[in-house]
């Protein structure tokens, strides 16, 4: 959970970024022919990823993805934050901006009003991000477009382009972890 790669710039190496527990910080590990830098870069940003969060106390906060867009030039991440059957216990999800000569994150914005959120994704040209989660009504795949503009209208660029009828069972399936298919999709 919250581990992830992408290309560092002079098209040789690699920064290897992670999520410390019960921080906000982000560790980003550079990886090469020679192997890996044991001195992360260190940014701390964002929210703090702990079992405190919402009103309930759960590990689960820790489960969640955390992916760069294919440019390397952006990442987000999520929390699932599963309380048992209460279905309003938000869910943490940002996007960073990231810079990938010098493997710092900064934080870019916070998409309010997720639940039992872990799967998320970019498209492949890093103009939509798209959001899995479970609310009171609906098991849910959220689209937004993050080419808007500023934060507000990233925002209210919202749409719901999968939605089913949740019925509160905590084993009913719901949408989960998701990737890019080769056919661009």
């Amino acid at each position: 959970e919250r581990l992830c790669g992408t290309p560092h710039v002079n098209g040789s190496d690699y920064w290897i970024l992670m999520h410390e527990w019960k921080t906000d910080k982000f560790l980003a590990y550079m990886i090469g022919e020679d192997g890996l830098d044991t001195l992360p870069v260190v940014s701390q940003t964002g929210a703090v990823h702990s079992a405190e969060y919402g009103t309930c106390t759960t590990n689960s906060n820790r489960q969640g993805e955390m992916k760069f867009t294919y440019a390397g030039d952006r990442v987000a991440l999520c929390s699932f934050n599963f309380c048992g059957n209460d279905l309003v216990q938000p869910s943490i999800v940002q996007l960073f901006d990231f810079d990938a000569l010098t493997g710092q994150v900064d934080y870019w914005m916070t998409l309010p009003e997720h639940y039992h959120t872990y799967g998320i994704e970019f498209s492949q040209d890093g103009g939509k991000f798209y959001v899995s989660g479970i609310d009171e009504q609906e098991r849910y795949v959220d689209q937004y477009d993050v080419l808007a503009g500023d934060t507000s209208a990233v925002r209210s660029s919202r749409s719901r382009i999968y939605a089913t009828p949740y019925n509160g069972q905590p084993d009913q399936p719901f949408p989960n972890a998701m990737e890019l298919a080769s056919n661009g999709r």
